[in-house]
This record gives structure tokens, C-alpha cells and sequence, in this order.
């Protein structure tokens, strides 16, 4: 984000009668205050006038001011004192918003807690009415067992606990015109077995899809975990809504396996002849119901949408926002990424820079031309390079153009000015031969170098390990890009251990070795925008938190937040096929097991016990997807 400058404004008592000689040294002991970017005495307005960072303290500045002021006798008038602000807002305006701001925030806050306290609520509640449903479940077999006849009503009340969450979530769909046939059809399939005298089959269909659904959303709810991480409401609501399968198909599905169940419990019978009503209720009504129960995906397509949340909460809390434009192509792009380019300057070396040296005949010409040809920037060296020359004043400039990584050409006094790399330079007819271990900026008037100013960048702490860690843990090779000198990126690269690397890569070149290595790029997210759009890469040092153009964005600035990202992709990837694996085999595996026993030896709780092995699968899925939530290995 970039800084505002904030114009502060105190009248001096009794200024007319101040030596000017007094004024002049406290004004060269102010200038030097550290926050200070310029500061002046208005004769006009008897006043002090002084520029300051909105991100520098203003109480460090003031104290030092008035320290300053106190030794050499000049007495500020509070009474009258006015701030202003680059966008011309009062005081008092600014205080009244700043209330109605609040007002705001306390409201919402409110509104939040209660929000939060009706989900408890919403939860306890959930829970607690299937906790009575299993215990009525089990009661019922218990009476069942020694023929009592409570057992039939102990049984529906079960049974009408345990669908309490699936049919409020039916009828919910059904209100807010979401896609709400599955939940229909496992409704009337168990209702229909119930009613059939297949109580503790009825309720156990009802009851472990009841549970399933309870679990994520109790456990894994979206909207609370999400927004605990900053999501905003629009995003949380397309988040929701996901199913990763088109509704159009999903409802051919669901036709289709309503109709195979139909089949199953309609035509098998006719084959016994007159005992068609008998074998269609005792057999295959129970197998035909089953085949509904055991083919619906909601339950998976839950599991694929939670694993994602989790994926998103994991990466936020870690300061690590996807693009959800292109959240799924993201991970599949990471997952089998077989290469890591990085960029050199605020990624793998420091974004904090330091002056080593300068070399020029006119130093007051060449730190004007080299403060305004960073004005306007905000990457790594327009950062270090304006600091430095804080003190210096931009030149009016004009026909300004930039580009990433190597420089910048305006105008000034119909002079033409360079300001950039050896290679800019010599790109624009200045020949530069020397050669250089560290970052140099030239600077060039009408075709005459005027000077150069080295920059030395240190390696960052973790880059090494970030290089050790994607070789020998994932197995995936690292790169290093840069539009630096040879010299320079050379040091670099054998310092932190990369594979390879490229000096003077332009943007354009940056991209296309990114597309035929298959990697991705990781850059940073002030230096490097136009590199990062193009490939759709890692974005380090986004303080905005979302860079545009980039598939993940991230808030800090450390390397080794780049495996840790594709392990977070791989294992999401990886649960995801997990969980597609053990949805399809348990229900394949068990449903054939209940037909198999039903058909052959008559077992008469076959299919229930197939419901059990089904519903201890979708927990195992659901226990797979909280995975997501600890710490990538």
C-alpha cells in the first residue's frame, strides 16, 4: 500500500520577532528528524509547515519537534494549530466521521456476536437432537428384540429426531430455490423402508446422512470459518454455494438412480408370481431403497467443498489468499509444478536496500533526477533509493515511462533522462561496459552518464532453506530470473543454492521460461506486477493482501512461505482423490456385501450393517479433510 503524506501546520507565537538566524538552525535540526520528508518556515502565515509519512509516528516527530523548539525558544500556538491532510478534510469533519465510523463498527460488531451466538445455539442444537435419536435408535432395537410394543413408536420418534436436520435443510433448499432432490429422495427412500416394517433400516439411512451433514456443518461450516479469516460476505456466499458438478447433470443423475431403485423394488418380484407384495416388501423394496441411499453424492461433493474451505482457511490464517477465479487451477497448477522461478530484488534478497556508494560529478543534479525518476515507484529500490535522498526534491518531469525491471526515461528541460540498469542504458544508445556484483542504478542526461549509485541487497534469511526445502522435500527444481546484471544474479544464485538462473530476462522472457518449464513464478508483489499478471504467479510482499493478477497472494514477504504453499496444494489435491477413492469403494464394496447376504441367506439387518460400514466412511473422508487444518509436512 502506499504511503500518504500528511502536511502538519503549527503557528509560532510572536514570530516576527524571531532571529532568523535561530529559525534557520532549528529548521536544519527539523529537517533531520527521522519521518521528516521537508519541512519550511511561511513567513506569510507566521507558521511552521513540515512533510511526514502517514506511516512514520506522529508522536515521535512531535516530540522531537517540540524538543527542538524548547531549546531554541520558539513557543508553538496549539489554540489555532491545523492539520491538513491531502485530501483538504478538517478536523472536525474528519472527528465526526471518525465517530459515525465507530458507531458503524460497533454496531456490526454486535450484529457479528449475535450472529456467532445464535450459531452456538444452532450447534448445540444439532447436536443434542441426534444424540437423543441414537439413543432412541438403539432403544428401539433393544424393545424390538424382546417384542415390545413400544418399539414401533420408539422408533419413529428416533427416526423423526435423527431426519429433524435433513428435512429443515430440504425444506430450506426448497425456500432459497437451492437444489434440494437428493436430500428428497433419501426422505422418502428411508420413510418408505420405515413404513414397510424395516424400522431400524429406515432410521439408519435417515440417521448417518443426518450425521454427515451434521458434522460439516457443525465442525466445518464455511461461512464461520471463513469469515474468521477475513473472506467477505460475497466471497463466502459463491464459496457456499459450489459443487463442483453442474446442477443440470446432477439432476440426470439423480433421475437415473431414482429410477434404478424403482426397477430394483418393482420388477425383481414378478419372477415369484403370486408372492409379488410379500418378496417386494420383505427383499427388494429394501434393496431398491438402498441403491438411493448408496448412490446420492451430496455427501462427497461435501467432502470435495469442505477439503477446500479448509485449504482456504489454512492459507489465510498463514497470510496466503488464492485467487478464486481460478481457486482449482491454482492447486492443480502448483501440485504438478515440476519448477520454481524466482525473482531476485524484495524475494529472495532483501527488500530493505543499502547505499554502498556514489559516484557523480553533480551530485545535486544526479539526486534530483534520481529521486524523480522514483517518485512515482514503490518497489525494493525506489524504496531504498528514496530514503536515502529524502531530503531531495523531485524535479518537474514529463513523457515518463517505466519499465519493470530496468529502468525509467522522462523528460526535463527538454533534456532527456535515464535512470536505470547497465542494460537499459545501453539499450537507449548509453554504452555502459563496466561490470558490477551489486544492484547499480545510472543515470544519464542527453545520452552523458552523469553518475551511478551501487546498491547492495542481502540475501534473506530463509531464502536458502526455502531452495533446500523444495529440492530434497518435493523434489522440484528452483530458478532464479532476473533482469539484474550477470555478475549480480550469479552471486545471488550461488548464495542461496538455485539451479539455474538468467540474467537481463525481460518480462516477456520471464513468462514463456515459466510456461515451458512447467512452474511457477514467484515474485514480489510491488516489483514485480507486470511479470506476476503475465504468469499468473506467487505474489510475495502484498501488503493489500490480494495482488492483482496473481493465483495466491501473499501477505508477507518470506520465501519459505513458497513450499509450504505447494504442500498445501499437493496435500489438497491429494485428499481430494483420497476421498473420491473411499466414497466410491466403501459404498460399492458394502452395498454389494448387504445385496449379497439379503439375497442369499435372508439376513435380515444385511443392508443395515452395509449403512453402518458407509457412515464410518464418510466420517474417515471428513477426519481426511480436517487434515487441512494442521500444519503441512
Amino acid at each position: 500500500m502506499d504511503d500518504k503524506i500528511k502536511t502538519i501546520e503549527y503557528r509560532i507565537k510572536d514570530y516576527a520577532l524571531k532571529d532568523k538566524a535561530v529559525l534557520n538552525e532549528a529548521l536544519s535540526e527539523i529537517s533531520a528528524i527521522d519521518g521528516v520528508l521537508d519541512c519550511k518556515f511561511d513567513d506569510e502565515s507566521e507558521s511552521i509547515k513540515y512533510l511526514i509519512s502517514s506511516l512514520s509516528s506522529d508522536y515521535d516527530i512531535f516530540s522531537a519537534l517540540m524538543s527542538i523548539c524548547e531549546n531554541h525558544g520558539i513557543e508553538l500556538v496549539f489554540e489555532d494549530d491545523e492539520e491538513v491532510v491531502d485530501d483538504n478534510e478538517t478536523n472536525a469533519e474528519a472527528v465526526e466521521e471518525s465517530d459515525g465510523d465507530e458507531a458503524e463498527e460497533d454496531d456490526a460488531a454486535d450484529e457479528e456476536q449475535k450472529k456467532a451466538k445464535e450459531k452456538r445455539y444452532e450447534k448445540a442444537e444439532n447436536i443434542i437432537v441426534l444424540a437423543i435419536s441414537a439413543v432412541l435408535i438403539v432403544l428401539g432395537f433393544i424393545f424390538e428384540k424382546t417384542n415390545a410394543d413400544a418399539s414401533m413408536w420408539i422408533f419413529m420418534f428416533g427416526y423423526a429426531l435423527a431426519g429433524y436436520e435433513t428435512l429443515y435443510s430440504f425444506i430450506s433448499d426448497i425456500a432459497e430455490k437451492r437444489y434440494a432432490i437428493e436430500k428428497g429422495l433419501v426422505l422418502v427412500s428411508s420413510f418408505a423402508v420405515l413404513y414397510f416394517g424395516f424400522r431400524l433400516l429406515g432410521c439408519a439411512i435417515i440417521f448417518s446422512y443426518s450425521l454427515i451433514s451434521c458434522l460439516y456443518s457443525v465442525f466445518a461450516n464455511a461461512e464461520i470459518r471463513l469469515k474468521e479469516v477475513g473472506y467477505t460476505d460475497e466471497e463466502i456466499e459463491t464459496i457456499k454455494n459450489e459443487t463442483f458438478t453442474d446442477k443440470k447433470k446432477i439432476l440426470v443423475y439423480d433421475m437415473v438412480l431414482l429410477g434404478a431403485g424403482l426397477l430394483l423394488i418393482f420388477i425383481p418380484p414378478i419372477f415369484s408370481g403370486s408372492q409379488y407384495w410379500s418378496t417386494l416388501t420383505q427383499k427388494w423394496l429394501c434393496i431398491g431403497a438402498s441403491v438411493v441411499f448408496f448412490g446420492v453424492l451430496g455427501n462427497n461433493i461435501a467432502s470435495l467443498v469442505k477439503n477446500y474451505v479448509f485449504a482456504r482457511v489454512y492459507a489465510a490464517s498463514n497470510g496466503m489468499i488464492f485467487d478464486e477465479n481460478k481457486f482449482e487451477e491454482t492447486l492443480e497448477k502448483l501440485s504438478t509444478a515440476e519448477n520454481v522461478c524466482f525473482d531476485k530484488t524484495g524475494v529472495l534478497t532483501s527488500e530493505n536496500g543499502k547505499v554502498v556508494g556514489v559516484e557523480t560529478d553533480n551530485e545535486k543534479k544526479f539526486s534530483e533526477y534520481i529521486v524523480t525518476a522514483e517518485a512515482d515507484l514503490n518497489d525494493p529500490i525506489a524504496k531504498t533509493l528514496k530514503d536515502y535522498y529524502k531530503n531531495v526534491n523531485s524535479v518537474e518531469k514529463s513523457d515518463f515511462e517505466f519499465i519493470e525491471g530496468r529502468g525509467a526515461s522522462f523528460i526535463v528541460d527538454d533534456k532527456k533522462i535515464l535512470a536505470g540498469s547497465k542494460k537499459f542504458l545501453n539499450k537507449n544508445g548509453v554504452a555502459i561496459d563496466e561490470s558490477n556484483e551489486n544492484a547499480v542504478v545510472y543515470v544519464a542526461e542527453n545520452g552523458v552518464v552523469l553518475g551511478k549509485i551501487i546498491i547492495e541487497f542481502g540475501i534473506k534469511e530463509n531464502s536458502c532453506g526455502a531452495i533446500v526445502e523444495l529440492e530434497e522435500d518435493l523434489g522440484i527444481g528452483s530458478k532464479l530470473l532476473s533482469a539484474d546484471s550477470k555478475e549480480n544474479v550469479e552471486a545471488v544464485k550461488n548464495a542461496v543454492g538455485c539451479s539455474g538462473a538468467v540474467s537481463g530476462a525481460t518480462s516477456v522472457y520471464k513468462a514463456e521460461s515459466v510456461k515451458e518449464n512447467n512452474a511457477v513464478y514467484v515474485g514480489n508483489a510491488v516489483a514485480d506486477k507486470e511479470t506476476i499478471k503475465r504468469t499468473g504467479g506467487i505474489a510475495l510482499g502484498a501488503e493489500d493482501v490480494r495482488c492483482d493478477g496473481a493465483s495466491v497472494s501473499v501477505k508477507t514477504a518470506d520465501p519459505k512461505v513458497v513450499p509450504t504453499i505447494i504442500k498445501l496444494a499437493k496435500r489438497t489435491v491429494k485428499i481430494n482423490k483420497q476421498n473420491k477413492i473411499l466414497f466410491i469403494a466403501s459404498r460399492i464394496f458394502f452395498f454389494l456385501l448387504g445385496v449379497v447376504l439379503t439375497l442369499t441367506v435372508g439376513y435380515r439387518f444385511a443392508i443395515f450393517w452395509a449403512v453402518v460400514g458407509t457412515l464410518l466412511g464418510d466420517i474417515a473422508a471428513f477426519l481426511n479433510d480436517c487434515r487441512n487444518l494442521t500444519e503441512v509436512v
